[in-house]
């Protein structure tokens, strides 16, 4: 019976519906602070098995100090002896108040007793799966964080417990899909799914993600566990869980934050065949198709597809005739796409996303008549707008790095020779990029090229120069303009980063000088 003295501590389900506001302390929701609680109420109170003493004096007030820093009272370890009487509770006694709440209620109950932080049944040494599937805790251990991994550390061999695990699973209805979404289960999962090495194993799971397949796909945690479905099964589950997919439109998942992994993976495992069908529901809609290669995700689905089916596409090519099937259509699959992107190339160039899709095709080797004419009917006569927008510049760059010296010759003499001076500044084409914010990683660029035709001049580095009296005049040209304006341009991190790479090519070759 308890003394009316003494208060009683409510359980820990009442602090976890009540947890405190922003301008709430723990201490206000515990009854009675200054009333000490009988160690004998606790153990009744408190549902969680702890290792460790808890002193009979500790009193609320003393218990919880949020902020202040303080400890508590009394020392933990006063009262050792006794508790090293008291057997720790079987693993099946386990309330499931351990595995509920956010950091700030668990946080609550470490600051309780400090020693719950390793409690006696998550001792790896007691841990025991049988009783985990008999009591029906395998979900509240995997949605713990130390719960999980001691089931992956546990993960059984081959044999009856292994068996009973998947049966386990096959006979809980939803279970597999519920810790497939869990930030911890997960990992779990994916685990289960790599180590079911009987086909029996291989279809329960399958069985469990059918119908949902698409909806974990754009789950944060559960699109982990898709993947790995698609990496590791054999082709014949992989290929009925496509074809759930296949059977709704695969771009609003390439543009989904999680989904467009899940698109990829399938990309990456499948030979071209089993996933044609994206490539088709690309480009039979166009609004869907910018929709997609404009977004934040959908642009890297894209970018995956023109480079693997630039793959197959050369392996078409190289075998001629003795070409599969697959590369053949991959080769009349690229070339619908790529159609799309030189009609809107202008547009594609200035997005901030589209752009890598550009600079792809450009940076591809076995595209190079797709870069040539991206340069001839898109850059040309445009380079020094592109060059002064924040996204068109990485075109401009990446065409002066990858192009062929014919169409370099082209964009070169179009920056040195292409344009008359301002109106208003009198400022050529070189002197407004070199102090442009964006412009200036051109001229970088440029200067590199520059520092490679001098070299190749100068008999410092072999090759040769398609014209080179203008090529070196060129280049001389752009040095000059860098020493002259050297003071101003020391007063930015972009100028310093131009007149570095001068210095260093000077200070490697000194007869320059």
């Amino acid at each position: 019976m308890d003394s009316p003295n003494h208060a009683v501590l409510p359980s820990l389900d009442v602090f976890w519906d009540q947890s405190p506001g922003p301008d709430e302390h723990v201490e206000d929701f515990i009854p009675d602070r200054e009333a000490p609680i009988p160690i004998h109420q606790l153990l009744e109170t408190v549902e969680v098995t702890r290792r460790g003493p808890v002193s009979p004096y500790l009193t609320p007030n003393s218990m919880v100090s949020y902020g202040s820093g303080s400890r508590p009272t009394s020392s933990l370890s006063n009262h050792s002896d006794m508790w090293r009487e008291r057997a720790p509770k079987p693993l099946a006694s386990v309330s499931a108040n351990m595995f509920r709440g956010n950091r700030r209620q668990r946080n609550f109950c470490e600051k309780m007793d400090p020693q719950m932080r390793h409690p006696e049944w998550l001792n790896p040494a007691s841990f025991d799966l049988t009783e985990v599937l008999h009591d029906g805790l395998l979900e509240m251990f995997a949605k713990d964080k130390i719960g999980c991994k001691m089931l992956q550390d546990n993960f059984p061999s081959p044999g009856p417990l292994k068996r009973a695990l998947y049966l386990y699973i096959r006979n809980t209805p939803g279970l597999f899909l519920s810790i497939s979404r869990d930030v911890f289960a997960n990992f779990f999962a994916q685990q289960m799914i790599k180590n079911a090495d009987e086909l029996e194993m291989q279809l329960w799971i399958i069985g469990a993600l059918a119908g949902h397949i698409r909806e974990l796909c754009v789950n944060r945690y559960a699109c982990r566990v898709v993947q790995v479905a698609f990496e590791v099964m054999p082709l014949e589950p992989r290929c009925a869980m496509l074809e759930e997919l296949s059977r709704s439109n695969c771009l609003h998942m390439a543009m989904d934050l999680n989904a467009n992994h899940v698109v990829q993976k399938i990309m990456e495992v499948f030979d071209l065949d089993r996933w044609a069908f994206i490539i088709e529901q690309l480009v039979n809609d166009c609004s869907l198709f910018f929709k997609c290669i404009e977004s934040k995700y959908g642009c890297r689905v894209v970018q995956l597809a023109v480079d693997k089916l630039a793959q197959f596409a050369e392996d078409a090519v190289l075998r001629g005739r003795a070409a599969s099937s697959s590369s053949r259509a991959a080769h009349e699959l690229l070339e619908r796409v790529l159609v799309i992107i030189h009609a809107n190339c202008e547009r594609l160039t200035s997005n901030e996303f589209a752009n890598y899709i550009v600079q792809h095709v450009i940076s591809v080797p076995f595209l190079e008549y797709h870069r040539n004419k991206v340069i001839e009917e898109c850059l040309l006569q445009n380079i020094l707008s592109f060059s002064q927008e924040k996204y068109a510049s990485h075109v401009i760059e990446k065409c002066l790095q990858h192009a062929s010296p014919p169409y370099l010759f082209l964009m070169a003499e179009e920056i040195f020779d292409g344009y008359q001076p301002h109106p208003e500044t009198n400022e050529e084409c070189l002197e407004i990029l070199l102090f442009h914010q964006y412009g200036n990683y051109v001229i970088q660029r440029l200067l590199y090229i520059c520092i490679d035709w001098l070299s190749i001049v100068e008999g410092i580095k072999e090759g040769k120069l398609l014209y080179p009296e203008r090529m070196t005049a060129w280049a001389y040209r752009l040095e000059e303009l860098i020493d002259k304006n050297m003071t101003t341009l020391s007063k930015y991190s972009s100028g310093k980063k131009i007149a570095a790479i001068l210095q260093d090519y000077r200070q490697k070759h000194p007869r320059r000088q």
